[in-house]
Formats: structure tokens, sequence, C-alpha cells
């Protein structure tokens, strides 16, 4: 049976019998069956199987067979990715475009029985549905009572094995913010939430974990880099374009961007020594007081401004600081190496950053002060990099077996020696779990003609087999 990726627009029927935009889904479609990978919006199992798949047309005429509750546009993934190569571009931006084409629109259905995709604004002239935005505040909004924090927590520490308690402080704190948010209290907000600094070294996960508990908790995110900002007066992107980004994030809607999530990256470059830059970083760094204590900003929306206030936002300076990180290491037991167990090994040794480490280190004494939590992830050991493989639900090992059964490879086993080879190789390579989805990536290039010819019925993941690849990687002089 042939398998379609697809890319699904959810409507949902509303008591007029129409249907409204509610969200997109990723799925794959087996004949009348389809497996849904990804989706924006919370379904259950029956909405899905008694929904409605309908097809494109080119005059928009629509046609839904049954009354269900969620109708889906369907447009395969082959055919945009075909689109995108005629049109030389990104294929997420025409992902993006489709996508736009059917944000606040509504499928109205006709006397005739068919459905015509409309605006939102001809829609309400010849309806008494109340506005979109009270709509979609009842529909979407996630109370104490409905939002599950503990499960939240316990879910992503799955995906983040080796990371648990970074993901329970982040998680809690992030959401403890928004129910200080939510209580309107301003005095409460000022004194209570929580700046967030994140530092750890990398690819142990900081982006990928705020990108998730954002998810988790249905709250718009944006991601910078320290470095491509500038003070007023310099020449670089302005913290305004952040706010813009937000906006965007939360689909133009204001009071969800206002207690979003803005995370400034590689944080620890803008303590340059560079004496060149050091004037305009320590800009930036006093830009980012105002910003994280709370400050209004003209914001660009369409062709008007729009004020944005920064008082509710989580703000969250995440960097590696690894010169700091390789100082303490080197620092004898006496001046503040804790070691954990007298016969430890080295990866298991430990040490602690305090306030001042980040002032000398050349952050400004308010902004560390500012950011009143401090938290990191931890560098992976051999022992973590084997949990990742065998316990994560993300985890490289699992998505390459997942990868080469959907290319045909039904049997695909592997020993002991294979797991604790491929973990000492990640944990000497030092790009944290990056490391391992290398390794993985290298294993299936040295399989890609075996993959294409698909002559590839069942694998065993050996020792040998490793240290095969790893051959065929070096370089021939």
């Amino acid at each position: 049976m042939e398998q379609f990726a697809n890319l699904l627009i959810i409507y949902e029927r509303n008591e007029s019998g129409d249907y409204e935009y509610r969200g997109i889904a990723f799925a794959v479609i087996k004949g009348d069956y389809f497996e849904v990978t990804s989706t924006t919006v919370e379904l259950t199992e029956e909405d899905f199987f008694n929904s409605a798949i309908i097809g494109i047309t080119e005059d928009d005429d629509y046609e839904i067979e049954k009354d269900a509750k969620y109708a889906f546009i369907s447009h395969n993934i082959n055919q945009i990715v075909d689109l995108q190569i005629e049109l030389n571009m990104d294929t997420n931006f025409m992902i993006d475009l489709i996508i736009d084409w059917y944000v606040d629109t509504v499928l109205y259905k006709r006397g005739d029985g068919y459905y015509s995709k409309i605006s939102y604004d001809d829609y309400f002239k010849n309806t008494s549905m109340p506005p979109k935005a009270l709509r979609e505040k009842n529909k979407n909004s996630k109370t104490k009572e409905k939002l599950d924090v503990k499960k939240v927590i316990s879910d992503m520490k799955k995906k983040f094995v080796a990371q648990e308690e970074v993901v329970e402080s982040i998680v809690s704190n992030i959401y403890i913010n928004q129910m200080l948010v939510d209580s309107g209290d301003k005095d409460l907000i000022s004194t209570s939430k929580s700046a967030i600094l994140l530092d750890g070294p990398t690819g142990t996960g900081k982006t990928a974990i705020l990108k998730e508990v954002a998810n988790k908790l249905d709250l718009p995110i944006v991601i910078a880099k320290s470095s491509d900002y500038s003070a007023s007066g310099y020449v670089g992107d302005s913290l305004g374009d952040i706010l813009s980004g937000l906006l965007e994030q939360a689909e133009g809607n204001l009071k969800l961007a206002e207690r979003g999530i803005v995370c400034m990256d590689e944080l620890d470059k803008l303590a340059s020594e560079r004496s060149n830059e050091l004037k305009m970083k320590r800009a930036v760094q006093h830009d980012l007081l105002a910003f994280i204590g709370g400050s209004k900003y003209n914001v660009k929306k369409g062709m008007s401004n729009i004020e944005f206030d920064t008082t509710n936002l989580t703000f969250i300076g995440m960097g590696a600081f690894t010169t700091l990180s390789d100082k303490k290491k080197e620092v004898p037991k006496s001046f503040g190496l804790i070691q954990t167990q007298t016969n430890t090994k080295p990866e298991e040794k430990s040490y602690e950053i305090k306030d001042q480490d980040y002032v000398d280190y050349g952050l400004e004494r308010e902004l560390v002060g500012r950011l009143t939590l401090k938290t990191h992830t931890n560098a992976y050991s051999v022992e973590d990099f084997k949990r990742i493989l065998l316990e994560s639900e993300i985890s490289p090992l699992k998505m390459f077996i997942k990868t080469l059964k959907t290319l045909g490879v039904d049997n695909i086993t592997y020993d002991d020696d294979f797991i604790e080879e491929v973990s000492k190789k990640a944990y000497e390579s030092g790009f944290g779990a990056r490391g391992l989805q290398a390794i993985f990536l290298d294993i299936r290039n040295n399989l890609s003609m075996n993959l294409i010819d698909n002559n590839l019925n069942e694998l065993h993941l050996s020792k040998e087999m490793f240290e095969k690849v790893k051959q065929k990687s070096l370089r021939k002089y």
C-alpha cells in the first residue's frame, strides 16, 4: 500500500455547521487510514477517527461527506517539496505560505452542500458568531485544572535523560511565572517572577528543553543570539526585533506574546574581552536590565506600531560559558572543586559557579543579580550516553531504527558492545548528544546505497561493524 506524508490543515465544526481553522498536523496517510506524527491541536483518537479528510481543488470548492467535528484539508508533502524546488524556496517557507493561506478562514457551507473558504471578516458580516478572539480564548486557555504540570515534567524527563534536575527546575519556574501573571498582582510579579540564567556544555539539550517546555505550556518563544543584537546607536538588530518575533509566534495575539518566553542565547559572548567590542556589549547588557525588569517598546504589527510591555515575559539568558567551566575544573579541591566521592571517575566530579564568577567573567553585576535563578545542564558521562541511547524517547538509536524500518529494514538488532563503543565515541567527541546523532548519521551514510537499492532486510549493530564505519571515515593521504 502506498504511503504519503501529508500536511493537514485542521478545521473544527462550529454550532452553525461551518468549519473554522484550528491548526495543523503532519501525518502519514495509508489508503483510508492515517497516522498523525505531530499536531498543534490536542485531539483524541476518536476525534481523528470521526474526522473527514478533504482534498484541495483549484476553485476552493470543498466536499465534506459527513458532518464531522473536524475536517482536514490534505496537502501532499512531496508536492510541496516539488513546488519548493521549482520556485527555489525553502521547504519550511513553502509550508508556512500554505498555512498562511488558511489562517483566519472559515469553510462556509453553501446552499448546494459544498463548502467555500472565506475570510473571518466576510463570515462574521453574515452571522451572529462571537468575535474570534473570544472564541479562541475559551478554546485555548490552559487553566491550572487542565494543565498537569507533574505530567509535563515526567514526560520531558523521558526525553531529556540525564538532565532530569534542570527539566524540573525550568518547567516549574516557567509555570510559576505564568501563575503569577494570572494573579494580576503587580507587586507579586515584580518581586517573585523568575528570570533565569541557564548554562551548560554544548549539546546538552538547553535549547531543546526550552522549546519543549514552551510547546507543553502553549507559550510563544523566541530564541535569539545575543551577539546579533546591539544597543541604541550601534549597528545590529534591536531588542524590539525580538518582541516582533514573539508577536509573530503568538499569531498577533499581544496578550499571549506579552507572557511568552524570550531566550538570549550565547549570553557569555556579551562578556567580550576585546576592547573594541567591550563598550557596545556592556551597553547591550544595560539594555537587557530594562528589558528584564519590565519596559514598554513600540513594536511593528503590520503597517502600524503597538505598545509591547515586557513586564510579564519570562526571560532566560543562556550560554556555554566554556572558559569559565574549564577554569573551575582546573582549580584544586581546596579552592572550590567539590568531589562527590573519593573513588569517583573524572567525568563524575562536580564544581560550583557562584554569582561573582559570572561577574569576573565579564557580565555586569546588575545583570547577574537580575537573573535570579541560576541553573545548568550537566556534561554527559559515558554512562549517561548509554542511558540516552537506551532510555530516551528521542534516542538517536531509536530514531535510527525507526528511520531504517521506514526504509524497509524490518529486523534491526544491536548488542551491548555496540552501545558501549558508541557511548565512548560520543563522550570523546565533546559535542554532547549531537555527537550521538553524528555517529548514527555516519552509520546510515555507510548503508545508504544498500538502503536505496532496497536490498537490506536485516541489520545487526555490533562493535565490529562500528569499527568499520570509523575506518571508512578516516581521511587518506
